[in-house]
């Protein structure tokens, strides 16, 4: 049987040659008789396998073709070579007219099929609150018209019917598509409801925990003054102040947790082995990361690539943070906190008295968790190692970056997406976090306040960015850079400091 497809192929051949004048000479005319009586040989084999209603027009058509092609065939044995080929142009025309028709028709059918299965799967939606009963009848009526037409009616009503009905179907579509987002939107609404609902738990828990609300569950400094203050109150996001002129850390529980990612989870790296890491001490740790404003207002000058008051600093490596002196901002763990006075932490801690630094790599995934054991510390794994829903409402990544958030195609200003329980913002995306540690291997064992290897070459680098996929912005993802690198434009920070 002749495929429709290779008969198309054979149509637009023929076409070319009855589209050229008829020859004058003898020889001309018997070489283009032969060539389309190959065609036309191809064409009837065609024919004969489609089957095809004479209703419509097309039994008119078939009768002009087949006798058009006889008497083609009639001149070429009797050497009327210019007749025949005016014979055999009649037949392609008429033979090019079946074609286009019935394949046309068969478009049609398969396009009025293609609505039908449209219009029963929005049916079965269960969001079509918005569609009233006279519009899903409007369209089933029309539906019906158009397969009715296709039986003993023109083509062009065909089309034009419809054409009417993708209307009413478009109207119909664009409802329920209102719809979803409006349920998208209550979905995310209860979702952030619960993630106040755990931070307010959370904050409850540590002035339980510590018996006085004396200090509280955030720690504020004032910027440039230096001057601090504890609250149990979360930062209003509406204001950013927060972002700009004060810098708000949040109080982090002593406790224990498991550190790395589970075999299972998926895109997990060899250097995720998951093990039992105990942290003693309570620290606070910035809701956010560094934005651009607040380091400008420590430092006295912003470094970063793409400008923001809100969004966070970046092009700034480990070594402009915490310095590059062996016994202090270098020497980590053998040096211990201490850091280079010129370094944007000496001028913190000169700033303040107090002893800011950068956290340890377990520091950061402990505060990154806030509980959860999944690939992101909203409570839900990924299940595409590159474009996520989950990912998409927590944090700003290469496949959100133009979700109008801000920012289009970069970073974008900080407390943008959902908080962990603990209601801290960004520790997925957005930027990468310089942690303390050098980066080496896990420990297989059970630990109690790591500090990471002892030497290296490279440092920690964690939580993803705006410019890499889902997978790299998992909660136990770790990446390692040099540090004197300023990761051009991709990495930032946020600070840690012991809490009293």
């Amino acid at each position: 049987m002749r495929s429709t497809e290779a008969e198309k192929t054979n149509q637009q051949e023929m076409m070319k040659i009855v589209n050229a004048p008829v020859p004058d000479d003898e020889d001309g005319c018997i070489d283009i008789c032969l060539e389309i009586a190959g065609h036309l040989e191809l064409t009837q084999q065609w024919l004969d396998s489609q089957a095809i209603d004479p209703a419509n027009g097309f039994g008119e058509h078939i009768d002009g073709f087949k006798k058009a092609f006889a008497s083609a065939k009639l001149a070429m044995s009797n050497k009327l070579y210019k007749h025949a080929v005016k014979k055999y142009y009649l037949a392609v025309k008429e033979i090019n007219w079946i074609y286009v028709n019935a394949t046309l028709r068969t478009t049609i059918i398969q396009g009025i099929k293609e609505r039908m299965v449209l219009y029963e799967n929005s049916r079965k939606n269960p969001l079509n609150v918005l569609v009233t009963t006279e519009e899903w009848k409007a369209l089933d009526d029309k539906l019906m018209q158009c397969n009715e037409l296709m039986t003993d009616g023109e083509l062009g009503d065909v089309q034009k019917c419809i054409g009417e009905a993708d209307v009413l179907l478009s109207v119909i579509s664009e409802k329920i598509a209102e719809e979803k987002r409006i349920a998208e939107e209550k979905r995310l609404a209860e979702e952030k409801r619960l993630a106040e609902e755990k931070h307010l738990a959370e904050e409850k828990r540590i002035v339980e925990a510590k018996g006085s609300t004396a200090i509280g569950a955030y720690m504020v400094v004032t910027l440039p003054t230096g001057a601090m203050r504890y609250t149990d109150t979360a930062p209003d996001l509406n204001d950013d102040t927060c972002r700009t002129t004060e810098l708000w850390l949040r109080r982090i529980l002593a406790g224990t947790f498991m550190m790395g990612s589970p075999t299972g989870e998926l895109r997990r790296s060899d250097d995720e082995t998951q093990h039992q890491v105990t942290l003693t001490q309570d620290y606070y740790i910035g809701v956010f990361e560094m934005t651009q404003k607040q380091y400008e207002l420590i430092y006295g000058s912003n470094p970063s690539y793409r400008k923001g008051d809100c969004r966070p600093v970046e092009h700034v490596s480990y070594n402009s943070i915490r310095g590059t002196g062996g016994t202090a901002g270098a020497g980590w763990p053998m040096s211990g906190h201490a850091v280079d006075e010129g370094s944007f932490l000496g001028k913190l801690r000169a700033m303040t008295g107090l002893v800011f630094d950068l956290p340890t790599e377990a520091q950061w995934e402990y505060a990154c968790r806030a509980g959860t054991t999944t690939a992101l510390n909203t409570g839900r794994n990924l299940t595409d190692n590159y474009e996520d829903p989950a990912m998409d409402e927590a944090g700003r990544y290469d496949d959100n970056r133009s979700d109008g958030k801000g920012g289009y195609g970069e970073h974008t200003k900080v407390g943008s997406y959902l908080p962990n329980a603990w209601g801290l913002y960004d520790m997925h995306g957005n930027v990468y976090e310089w942690c303390l540690d050098w980066y080496g291997s896990y420990p297989s064992g059970v630990v109690t306040d790591p500090v990471g290897a002892q030497s290296g070459s490279s440092r920690v680098f964690r939580g993803g960015s705006w410019g890499g996929g889902a997978r790299h912005c998992r909660s136990a993802i770790r990446f390692n850079i040099y540090p004197s690198d300023d990761n051009y434009g991709y990495g930032g920070f946020r600070v840690v400091c012991p809490a009293p």
